[in-house]
């Protein structure tokens, strides 16, 4: 059963959502705009297989929930394979925290429960908000699916109006999709349900 949990709010600051365009960060995004804290969006390319079929949806999903969007490319790096990024979520959170302007004071992560990958749990977390501390300027790390499984932020998901052909979730980056990387897996019967 998910729970929210409760998010201390600063009017006067707002909160950079890290915003893929996949089903989690949509979500997420619909999360803090239903508590109507002040948001904004960023998508990032590092380099992945799927960043133009990504950065679409992420443009589409900010601009249909009318929340302000930037997007930060990695220039240089090699292109990242489908699976496991070594590294990616702290990378994005720097990122992130480091081209945020200075009236952000969080930076959201749409990580849920019940995935194998280390740099989504609740450990992580912690330890990515210590290492932010130590920066000049604190920022929090705000990951309220923490502790929802899948089946919750897909719930979630779809209490929003969010239609979900704007959203995209395959490692792969093609079209169509190619049904056997974990993210399009977790996608499985979803159309049935939207």
């Amino acid at each position: 059963m998910r729970e929210k949990r409760p998010i201390e709010i600063n009017q006067q600051a707002e909160i950079v959502v890290l915003l893929s365009g996949g089903i989690d960060s949509a979500a997420l995004l619909h999360f803090f705009q239903s508590q109507n804290i002040p948001i904004s969006a960023m998508f990032i390319d590092y380099n992945q297989s799927a960043a133009h079929h990504e950065r679409k949806a992420s443009s589409q999903v900010a601009q249909r929930l009318g929340i302000p969007w930037s997007e930060l490319k990695l220039v240089g790096g090699t292109t990242k394979a489908s699976g496991e990024v070594s590294a990616r979520n702290i990378s994005l959170l720097s990122l992130a925290a480091m081209e945020a302007p200075a009236s952000v004071w969080g930076i959201a992560l749409g990580i849920h429960a019940g995935t194998a990958y280390p740099d989504c749990s609740d450990q992580f977390v912690r330890a990515a908000q210590i290492v932010l501390s130590m920066q000049s300027r604190h920022v929090q790390v705000l990951a309220p699916f923490i502790a929802w499984q899948k089946r919750d932020v897909i719930a979630f998901f779809l209490e929003s109006r969010i239609p979900l052909d704007f959203t995209y979730s395959c490692e792969s980056g093609t079209i169509p999709v190619c049904g056997s990387c974990l993210s399009c897996k977790d996608r499985e019967g979803l159309n049935d349900r939207a």
